[in-house]
């Protein structure tokens, strides 16, 4: 008899007591809560992390959804599961199970203790897609299930077995204190068990149509539970705190809301004046493309051409720049090496730390110094979200 067989077997013969307890077990209701309010309440950043699984694709969809509905919240500063992935590599972490939900050592162990640096006010949140059988069709009902139970146990000896892999959702997701480890939000979202699938995956008794539209609405209503939750726990009397939106780096007047081959060009012109405007009209956040030739700009003979091209790789904010910037704090000139402080500051990487620790205790030029103590608090504030995997733990 299979598992789901025996259940119902036993759900048939129990007290009522009984089978309200087992009809939970079945047919577990979506719950979501907030286990320490006042740490919920205190959050400011949130880091997304997809936790292990074999149902990828629903996983990444849904997280996908979730995460951008997180961000539109205004309630925390969202660092998406790709961008972890890529910059905090971790353990594969286990899905808890929603009765006991006691994975907390491995999570500690697996991921929070890998943070590059911790903070009560930076969430975890870890998401897994536990079962997603039938990926693409929607399910049946419990009463469906039933009749797939007693067919079976009618059908003729020797026929094959009517039922097959029974079709199920189910996803949980957990939120921990970066700091502590501690768990401060959990949620359990389950829709199944439902009609038996054919052996293609197929739900028998709904056309393709009707399947996908179905399956479209079983999606949105785990990205709706999920990101809900998050945002209102029902065990709250208010839920998120929105937060302002955080600003974007300044970036000079001169600047071109985008780079152009005219100013990269010109930084191999013969005019410093066009050299160091060219630069600065270069200095745009995560603006990639100007990275390298930014970088060879910093041999500049001319002092304000070198400096424009440190003021922009700092505006771009890519740790590829670190190593090249780390050099022009010993430059000649006074503003270059408060700019070069001052670009990785912005950049946030750990590998400027002993540099920059240098720089504080040696220089002579007091607004020097201040911009290196400054670039130093900002890489050590656990909230700048520029997390660099270089500094990471073996």
């Amino acid at each position: 008899m299979t598992r789901l067989g025996t259940a119902l077997l036993i759900l048939a013969l129990s007290a009522p007591a009984a089978r309200a307890a087992l009809l939970d077990v079945l047919f577990p209701k979506p719950k979501a809560e907030a286990v320490d309010p006042a740490a919920y309440r205190g959050l400011t950043h949130l880091v997304v992390v997809s936790g292990s699984t074999k149902f990828s694709a629903a996983q990444e969809m849904l997280l996908g959804n979730i995460e951008q509905r997180l961000r539109e919240s205004g309630c925390w500063q969202v660092m998406g599961h790709a961008e972890a992935r890529e910059k905090m590599p971790h353990a594969l972490l286990s899905a808890p199970s929603p009765r006991k939900w006691a994975n907390g050592a491995e999570v500690t162990s697996g991921l929070v203790s890998r943070l590059p640096r911790r903070d009560a006010r930076l969430g975890v949140l870890v998401f897994w897609v536990r079962d997603w059988s039938g990926e693409k069709y929607s399910r049946g009902t419990g009463g469906e299930a039933l009749g797939d139970f007693l067919s079976d146990r009618l059908r003729t000896p020797g026929t094959p077995n009517a039922t097959r892999a029974p079709y199920e959702r189910d996803a949980v997701a957990q939120v921990f204190d970066s700091a502590g480890g501690a768990q401060i939000w959990r949620g359990h979202m389950f829709l199944g068990p439902g009609t038996a699938v054919e052996a293609d995956g197929r739900l028998p008794y709904a056309d393709q149509e009707t399947r996908d539209a179905n399956a479209s609405a079983e999606y949105e209503s785990f990205i709706s539970f999920f990101s809900g939750n998050l945002k209102h726990p029902p065990n709250m009397e208010n839920g998120c705190t929105v937060r302002p939106a955080p600003r974007p780096a300044a970036v000079s007047a001169a600047a071109p809301l985008d780079p152009d081959d005219a100013a990269l060009a010109a930084l191999a012109g013969t005019d410093p004046e066009a050299r160091a405007r060219a630069a600065l009209s270069l200095g745009r956040p995560e603006n990639e493309k100007a990275v390298e030739p930014l970088i060879k700009a910093l041999g500049d003979p001319d002092p304000k051409a070198r400096g424009s091209a440190i003021e922009a790789l700092g505006l771009i904010g890519s740790p590829k720049a670190v190593d090249a910037l780390v050099p022009a704090l010993s430059d000649e000139s006074k503003l270059a090496r408060a700019l070069a402080a001052r670009a990785l500051g912005r950049i946030a990487s750990d590998r400027a730390k002993p540099a920059l620790l240098k720089l504080a205790a040696s220089e002579k030029e007091e607004v020097v110094r201040k911009e290196a103590a400054a670039a130093l608090k900002s890489i050590d504030d656990p909230l700048n979200m520029k997390m660099d995997a270089g500094a990471l733990p073996d």
